[in-house]
């Protein structure tokens, strides 16, 4: 899993549902 191919509209994606998952 390389972040820099993955877009920045994805890595946002993830970092929201890491957030949710924290919640």
């Amino acid at each position: 899993m390389r972040k820099d191919k993955i877009p920045m509209q994805i890595n946002r994606r993830e970092l929201i549902y890491e957030i949710l998952r924290g919640a």
